[in-house]
């Protein structure tokens, strides 16, 4: 069977389980559906590995999922009505302990940053599309690595800055380190910002630092001064 990669148009269209299921059968991931209770459907990873996709139901959140079972490590768990989805991995972490203790790995996404104008999309599909049926590392490697995430960052980060400073007017050409330390600033500002957008505190709004600087301009005011 020749492997397929998972879009992100298929996850903007996640609304079943069926959907998710059918997303990951193009990895090679074969349904059981004799497996799994009423609100799941269970795909095979591996010979004896198994992924679970749950819907949670009003008021219940992913954490109430935590898998437990010792052939079924990771569940994926649709929340909000399937706009919200999180992994979470049963993992035994020995941590100097004789017998190892129990943890759970978890990563979560949500169907919006697929419909919207954002470079989060490419990485989670990075890591979906590692994952094919019997290569159950993919699950404990690459899904919940962020070395990856973290050095394409400060990589982008640092030509942005760099292409900014270039930009920025009314400042002395040679006062370099001015213009550094003003660029700075804006960009740790705004990376604040996101943060607390990702969390739903500005407005409610998941795109409003896309949306608010247009309707500043839309209605003839000053960004700066307002």
């Amino acid at each position: 069977m020749t492997l397929q990669q998972i879009t992100a148009s298929d996850i903007a269209g996640w609304d079943s389980l069926q959907d998710i299921a059918d997303s990951f059968e193009k990895r090679g991931l074969k349904p059981r559906p004799n497996l799994g209770e009423d609100n799941e459907l269970v795909l095979q990873l591996g010979d004896d590995e198994f992924v679970v996709i749950v819907n949670a139901g009003p008021g219940e959140s992913a954490t109430d999922f935590k898998p437990d079972n010792r052939s079924r490590h990771t569940n994926l768990v649709a929340t909000n009505d399937f706009e919200e989805f999180t992994f979470l991995t049963r993992m035994r972490s020995w941590e100097g302990q004789q017998h190892g203790r129990i943890k759970h790995q978890k990563i979560s996404f949500s169907k919006d940053q697929f419909t919207r104008d954002s470079g989060e999309k490419n990485t989670v599909l990075k890591k979906l599309n590692s994952i094919e049926y019997g290569s159950s590392a993919a699950i404990y490697d690459t899904l919940y690595d962020t070395q990856q995430v973290v050095e394409e960052f400060y990589e982008e980060f640092e030509d942005l800055r760099t292409d900014l400073v270039q930009e920025v007017s009314g400042v002395p050409d040679d006062r370099g380190d001015a213009k550094q330390r003003y660029v700075q600033v804006i960009l740790d500002r705004m990376i604040f910002l996101y943060f607390i957008q990702e969390k739903r505190l500005l407005d409610r709004n998941p795109n409003y630092l896309h949306e608010q600087p247009g309707d500043v301009v839309d209605d003839g005011e000053d960004r700066y001064e307002n």
